[in-house]
């Protein structure tokens, strides 16, 4: 079993008596010491417990056991997915049970990326279809508004309530006909860095009258990808701007640029109230939102910008601490003489 690929662990009475060196390398440990006689349960993860006690259950009343995914804690803090079966088998004379598993992680994350793209395409073909259907009727209205203004009337306010109301809506029909956009369009070599620069000067009177400020640490290397520039610029905004908005006492909001293999990777971290572990997977979800106000359009948006240009948004939070938001896009050569920005 030691030369197995997969990961094989033998438990008997819940507790770890045996890993094969496949196993160790899954649970990020180079001693099996620090693992043999401990309980299954302090590697999977609490939220993942109810799977094992069923399991059990199973096994004790002979039900065969069927394969199962767990998320466990690996030694070193790192979460894993992992996927496998277990057998009941005899360890030392003793009943025990024999699970093989395979790491899933990058799998999962790419099954899951996948989904959150046919999403983002079903949700961009409706989008087109409200965004039109609203836009009509807004024309008609906005056009009687302005000839209503014209006349003599005490209740001006009402008509400016209307109208704010209308700029409201024009903005969400807006925001869903770039969700409905199916390609990205004028695409060009663009330094990255360079578009972070002219994102933070636009973005630094924002933030210091919200009394936040601006740290950056930008390669000073040259970070070129094949994008969009306005609908990347967008993205930084609108991210930039959910920082400041996250800090209502103001802080420091931390932009960082690096190299990282062949992707650019940016991350935007704030120090604000952060977001709980349960609605950080739900971000990006159409009208998902954890502001008091706001239609959540906007990250979906740039979500679906960032797939379109092949790259991810990754997000770290912890409550009290802030929120970090990181952007990979994948990098390109540029030849001599490229049409470049």
């Amino acid at each position: 079993m030691e030369l197995l690929p997969l990961a094989v662990i033998v438990t008997h009475n819940g507790i770890i008596h045996y890993m094969n060196r496949a196993s160790m390398n899954l649970i990020c440990t180079n001693e099996a010491g620090d693992i043999l006689g401990k309980p299954v349960l302090d590697i999977v993860e609490p939220t993942n417990h109810n799977l094992v006690y069923e399991r059990r259950r199973k096994y004790r009343e002979g039900i065969k056991l069927g394969p199962v995914k767990y998320d466990i804690r690996c030694a070193n803090g790192e979460m894993k997915r992992v996927e496998g079966f277990s057998l009941p088998t005899t360890f030392h004379g003793e009943k025990a049970t024999i699970g093989v598993y395979q790491d899933i992680t990058d799998r999962n994350k790419e099954e899951e990326r996948m989904l959150q793209s046919e999403k983002l395409s079903i949700v961009g073909q409706l989008a087109a279809g409200i965004a039109h259907e609203i836009r009509n009727p807004l024309t008609s209205i906005n056009g009687f508004l302005k000839l209503m203004r014209t006349m003599k009337t005490d209740k001006e306010q009402y008509f400016d309530i209307v109208e704010s109301e209308l700029k409201s809506i024009e903005v969400i029909a807006n925001e869903l006909l770039i969700l409905a956009k199916p390609n990205v369009v004028n695409s060009r070599r663009t330094d990255l860095i360079h578009l972070m620069e002219q994102i933070i000067a636009f973005m630094s009177v924002q933030s210091t009258l919200k009394n936040s400020n601006i740290v950056t640490d930008l390669s000073e290397e040259a970070l070129w990808v094949d994008c969009e520039p306005n609908q990347i610029k967008q993205v930084f905004i609108n991210l930039i701007k959910n920082a400041i908005e996250a800090m209502s006492g103001g802080g420091n909001i931390y932009v960082r640029a690096k190299l990282e293999g062949d992707y650019a990777a940016i991350s935007i971290q704030d120090e604000g109230c952060g977001i709980p572990a349960d609605k950080v997977s739900r971000l990006g979800q159409p009208f998902y939102t954890t502001k008091d106000t706001g239609t959540g359009l906007g990250l979906m948006v740039s979500y679906n910008i960032i797939d379109k240009h092949g790259g991810s948004i990754e997000v770290d939070s912890m409550l009290g601490v802030g929120t970090t938001f990181i952007i990979r896009l994948p990098l390109v050569q540029v030849k001599e003489g490229e049409d470049t920005v």
